[in-house]
């Protein structure tokens, strides 16, 4: 506590080159020191998404996130313990030997439809923190965000939706259910890469409206007949699968709202984000991911060098006690982004993550981090001590000494076995089934053959009798 408040008293002393000289030098010793720190508290949860059972197999879907709600990739199959009970519920371990653990990166992801409200403000003219037009550094991440959904073969179909009002301005982009519907597109994009090339080169001059565009995307999303008329209007779109045991597998939902401001609506902003967030609680399915570009408010207002105290800065206040000026006058309101609602948005619903990055490098690395709550691991393995019709109760626990994670279990699912027992065989012996039929039913039909040679050979000789006589 001592040290921060020193580093504090220093810092706010300096002038601004100093400082960022200092940061400089302390940023590199604080990643050096992270990563001597224990990784458990990142990974926090662990959850069953989906179980089923296959031929007497009992499959189990989950997903991995740390404490930003970001999946956890790259773990092994001697990272995870299943815990079961057996037909008369007693607790029961699987063996290691007898599970198999199919990977993030390798399972089949589940269709899902995708929403990217992509903000069409007048600060998106401005530069980010790297020097680079926002705008640009949007539409390039965007770009690079539809050809890694193609690599990866992802059953995604997405709607790009450019948002933004304005009755001075030549080119608002109003957001209503008919906008959204004609934008759905699959891979590989062509009509969606398009767009963001000619969005690239608008004159942008709107004002920012985050709740209505959101709000809208929610709604279009939650109702099932606008999701089933786009699996009807388009053959290549993620129509609903069914799993293994025949259940249908309901699409993901998603939205990505991608601005770099505020809801300029300020007199009843409060109302309007708690109608919003009614809206999400009452669909929590649709996960909504949020992207806030460019300065963090913190940093803004030590640019600008005003009296906004507190390590946690608001909209209206950078907005009431902050300048900055161009041509004499004031123009801080576009360089505001909404770091506490964005935050608030993503933390709503059960998958969202929030994302402040501040060049397009690091909007590349955010979008490709909203991709990665698409996949999930996948564990299959036999019952122990299972029988016809048995109910058992599972959950997965994660402990692994080398990533530094210690005992996360995951909420306990039941589920109950098949009342018939189907036991596939192994290839050899399938093969030798195989062989032998063949070779049976070859015997049999040779047989066949000389025995109807027979019989048409002794009707000829009776023939031939009956006209001798």
């Amino acid at each position: 506590m001592k040290n921060t408040t020193v580093l504090s008293f220093i810092t706010n002393s300096m002038n601004r080159e100093r400082k960022m000289k200092i940061l400089k030098q302390i940023i590199p010793l604080s990643a050096i020191l992270l990563g001597l720190t224990p990784l458990s508290a990142l990974a926090n949860k662990v959850e069953i998404t989906r179980q089923y059972i296959v031929d007497n197999e009992v499959v189990l879907r989950f997903k991995v996130v740390n404490d930003e709600r970001v999946p956890l990739q790259g773990l092994k199959a001697e990272d995870f313990v299943v815990e079961t009970t057996d037909k008369n519920g007693k607790p029961i371990q699987v063996s290691p030997d007898d599970m198999q653990l199919i990977s993030s990166e390798q399972t089949k992801p589940d269709p899902s439809y995708l929403i990217v409200l992509l903000d069409m403000s007048g600060s998106m003219k401005h530069p980010d923190l790297g020097g680079t037009v926002k705008l640009k550094g949007a539409t390039n991440g965007l770009q690079d965000f539809l050809t890694q959904i193609q690599e990866e073969k992802l059953p995604v179909q997405i709607a790009l939706v450019p948002f933004g009002i304005g009755e001075k301005c030549a080119n608002t982009y109003p957001v209503t259910d008919r906008v959204i519907g004609n934008k759905f597109e699959s891979a590989p994009y062509t009509k969606t890469k398009n767009k963001l090339t000619e969005l690239a080169k608008v004159e942008v001059c709107a004002a920012t409206n985050i709740y209505q565009p959101l709000s809208e995307a929610i709604r279009y999303l939650s109702n099932s007949e606008n999701i089933e008329n786009l699996a009807n209007q388009n053959t290549d779109s993620p129509n609903p699968q069914k799993s293994p045991d025949k259940e249908a597998i309901p699409p993901r939902l998603g939205v990505i709202l991608f601005s770099d401001g505020f809801d300029v609506f300020r007199s009843n902003e409060n109302q309007r984000f708690n109608d919003l967030k009614a809206l999400m609680e009452k669909y929590p399915e649709i996960s909504v991911h949020t992207m806030g570009y460019g300065e963090r408010l913190y940093q803004l207002r030590d640019r600008t060098n005003c009296s906004v105290s507190g390590n946690n800065p608001t909209v209206d206040s950078v907005l009431k006690n902050c300048k900055l000026y161009d041509q004499s006058k004031n123009i801080i309101d576009q360089f505001i982004v909404d770091e506490p609602r964005l935050k608030e948005i993503a933390d709503i619903t059960l998958a969202g993550i929030h994302r402040f990055p501040g060049d397009p490098r690091e909007v590349i690395k955010s979008l490709r981090t909203f991709l990665t709550t698409l996949r999930e691991y996948e564990i299959r393995f036999q019952q122990p001590d299972g029988d016809r019709g048995s109910q058992h109760t599972t959950y997965v626990v994660l402990d692994s000494d080398s990533r530094g994670l210690d005992n996360i279990e995951s909420q306990k699912v039941t589920y109950r076995m098949n009342n018939y027992v189907y036991e596939s065989l192994p290839l050899a012996q399938r093969l030798r089934i195989l062989a032998a039929t063949v070779i049976l039913g070859s015997g049999g039909y040779l047989g066949f053959l000389q025995w109807s040679k027979f019989l048409v050979a002794q009707s000829q000789s009776y023939l031939t009798d009956q006209t001798n006589l």
